[in-house]
């Protein structure tokens, strides 16, 4: 358990988490697809320069979709969040690595403290 988190009773945790599960997951898919497909928008809406969006958005889209299936697998073929837990909690020191090199725009911190929250919940919820 992350300290100063209470944890709710083992049941309570498991019959949370699957809903969980599917909320993370659809949080990907929906950017991955804004990513993937409307790579342009993305960029100009998260604060990056009008010449950021190319192959490494779309591509950065189709791992959020990825991704955001395999949260989904995980937890339907085994009950557990390894992968999440390993997603978030990388990307959250990515995150928060790019802040502090400066210059990042207002999505990058936005983002960091998305995942963080997911990891945290996640770290909570999981199965002991």
């Amino acid at each position: 358990m992350v300290p100063g988190i209470m944890a709710p009773p083992g049941a309570t945790r498991r019959r949370l988490l699957g809903p969980f599960v599917a909320l993370v997951s659809l949080h990907s898919a929906a950017v991955g697809a804004a990513l993937a497909f409307a790579p342009r928008w993305s960029a100009s809406f998260g604060g990056f320069a009008p010449g950021a969006a190319g192959f490494f958005t779309r591509q950065g889209g189709v791992f959020h979709l990825v991704l955001g299936a395999a949260y989904a697998l995980e937890w339907r073929a085994a009950g557990t969040v390894r992968l999440l837990l390993l997603a978030k909690a990388a990307g959250t020191l990515f995150l928060c690595a790019t802040m502090l090199g400066g210059g990042a725009p207002w999505a990058v911190g936005i983002s960091a403290a998305g995942d963080a929250a997911m990891l945290l919940a996640a770290l909570a919820l999981r199965p002991r």
